[in-house]
C-alpha cells in the first residue's frame, strides 16, 4: 500500500526498510544498526533495575494458550498455524504462557525472588487492517518483560521499577511522552499504564486533565447520559478541564496479579515454610513502532529529512569526498577522507566506534550523494572537495542546529569529539 504517514516515507526513501507483503518489512543496515542501538539502550535499564535477558520460542503450542482461556479470547489476531501431525501452533504476540510455564519449571524458593525476566524478540499479530509502515504491523520486534515477586507489595515495587525505567528510555530518546492509565485488554490483571508519544498520526487518543494532570486513554473513559465524560480517578470533584492529543502508543504496563501464576500452578515457599504463589506483572515496549515513532515526532514536518534521536543514529558522521570516478581528484579525496576515519576511530575507546561511514559512491554525483546524507540524517557530515585540495579545509554541516564550519583537516576530528 502506498505509504500516507511521513516517518513510513522517509524510511522507504531513506532505504531504511522495504516492505514484503502487507505489515511485514525488511530491515535495511540503517535501521538494523539503529535498533541495535536502541535495544543497547534498553538493555542498559533492564539491567539497572535487575533484568535477566532471555530468549523464549516465536512458536509456541495451543495447549498454553488454551490453559490461560487466550487461544479463544485472542480472535482473529492471534496467528494460528499446524504442523504436519496437525498439532496446533501459533506465533506469539506476547510470551506470558510460556515464561510462566518456564518458571514453574524452577521455581522453589521465596529466595529466588524477585525474577525479572526479559527478552527482545519478534512477535506477530494477524492484524486487519496493516498501515503505517512499523507503526501497525503483524510482524514487528518488542521488548517483554516479565515480572514474579513474593508478595502484591513487591509486585507493585517491581511494576514502579520498569514504569521509570521506561520513562528514562524515552527521556534519552529525547521525545516527549504521556504516561496514561489504560485499559487491561486482553492480558488481563488489575491495573495498566501507557506510554504514548504525542503525534497527529497516532491512532490512540489519550485525555489529559489540565487540572489534577490525570491522563488516561480515551477507551477507558465513560460518558453519561448528559453527553459529558467522567474520567476515572480524577482528583476534581466537578467535571475535568481536560484536553485529547493524538498518540503514538510505544510502551505498556500490567499488573497481573496471579492471573497467570495460578493458571500455571507456579508456587513458592516462603521463610514460613508455606506454599504461595507468585505476584506478575507483564511490560512491553514497542522497538520497531518505538524507532518510526521517533523518526515521526523529531523530523521536520516538510519531510525532508530524517532527525534521529542522538543516542540511536545508525552513524553519527559521513565523511563525503565530492570527487567523482572520472575526476582526477577522486583519489586524492578518498584517501584524505580515510585519513580522517582513522583518526576518529584512533582508540579503542573512541566515542565514534564504528559510528564513521565515508560514502564512496564515485558513480554518483556530488549532489546525489550530498541529498542522500541529508535525507537519512547522519548527525555531523563532513565534506570534502576543491576547499579541501586547495586550502586543506573541509565543511563541517552539523544536522540538529543546521550550522555550518569551515576547520582543518588536522583540527576537524577533534571538533566532533567535542560536540559528542
Amino acid at each position: 500500500s502506498e505509504a500516507t504517514v511521513m516517518s513510513h516515507k522517509l524510511m522507504l526513501r531513506g532505504g531504511l526498510i522495504r516492505q514484503s507483503a502487507a505489515g511485514i518489512y525488511s530491515y535495511l543496515p540503517l535501521a538494523v544498526k539503529a535498533l541495535r542501538k536502541l535495544e543497547r539502550l534498553i538493555d542498559d535499564e533492564m539491567a539497572n533495575i535487575g533484568g535477566t535477558k532471555l530468549s523464549c520460542p516465536s512458536l509456541t503450542p495451543s495447549h498454553l494458550w488454551r490453559e490461560s482461556g487466550r487461544w479463544d479470547a485472542m480472535g482473529g489476531e492471534l496467528w494460528r498455524l499446524a504442523d504436519r501431525k496437525n498439532a496446533d501452533f501459533c506465533l506469539g504476540p506476547t510470551h506470558e504462557e510460556i515464561v510462566t510455564q518456564l518458571v514453574a519449571s524452577g521455581l522453589q524458593s521465596h529466595k529466588q525472588l524477585p525474577l525479572r525476566l526479559y527478552q527482545t524478540t519478534t512477535k506477530f499479530r494477524d492484524e486487519m487492517r496493516p498501515r503505517s509502515g512499523l507503526l501497525r504491523g503483524r510482524e514487528f520486534i518488542m521488548k517483554d518483560m516479565y515480572t514474579f515477586d513474593a508478595s502484591e507489595l513487591a509486585a507493585r515495587v517491581s511494576y514502579g521499577l520498569v514504569c521509570d525505567a521506561y520513562g528514562k528510555i524515552l527521556n534519552s530518546l529525547e521525545v516527549p511522552f504521556i504516561k496514561a492509565e489504560g485499559d487491561v485488554g486482553q492480558i488481563g490483571g488489575s491495573m495498566s499504564h501507557e506510554f504514548h508519544i504525542p503525534a497527529d498520526c497516532g491512532e490512540d487518543h489519550v485525555i489529559v486533565c489540565t487540572h489534577c494532570g490525570l491522563s488516561i486513554n480515551q477507551t477507558m473513559v465513560t460518558p453519561h447520559d448528559s453527553g459529558e465524560s467522567s474520567m476515572p480517578g480524577c482528583r476534581l470533584t466537578t467535571n475535568c478541564q481536560s484536553h485529547s492529543r493524538k498518540a503514538i502508543e510505544v510502551a505498556h504496563a500490567f499488573y497481573l496479579g496471579a492471573k497467570y501464576s495460578e493458571v500455571f500452578h507456579v508456587t513458592f515457599t516462603d521463610s514460613s515454610g508455606e506454599k504461595q504463589v507468585p505476584e506478575m506483572g507483564c511490560f512491553g515496549v514497542g522497538v520497531s513502532r518505538l524507532l518510526q515513532a521517533c523518526i515521526e515526532v523529531l523530523s521536520p514536518p516538510t519531510g525532508d529529512r530524517i532527525v534521529w534521536p542522538k543516542r540511536i543514529a545508525p552513524y553519527q558522521v559521513c565523511i563525503v569526498p565530492l570527487g567523482m570516478e572520472r575526476d582526477g581528484s577522486a583519489s586524492e579525496l578518498i584517501s584524505k577522507a580515510e585519513t580522517l576515519y582513522d583518526a576518529l576511530n584512533a582508540t579503542k575507546a573512541s566515542a565514534f566506534d564504528s559510528d564513521v561511514i565515508i560514502d564512496d559512491r564515485l558513480h554518483l554525483s556530488a549532489g546525489v550523494r550530498l541529498a542522500d546524507a541529508t535525507l537519512v540524517g547522519y548527525p555531523f557530515l563532513v565534506v570534502l572537495g576543491n576547499r579541501t585540495l586547495n586550502s586543506g579545509l573541509v565543511e563541517l554541516q552539523h544536522q540538529y542546529s543546521r550550522d555550518t564550519e569551515y576547520l582543518s583537516l588536522e583540527t576537524v576530528a577533534d571538533r566532533l569529539r567535542s560536540c559528542l
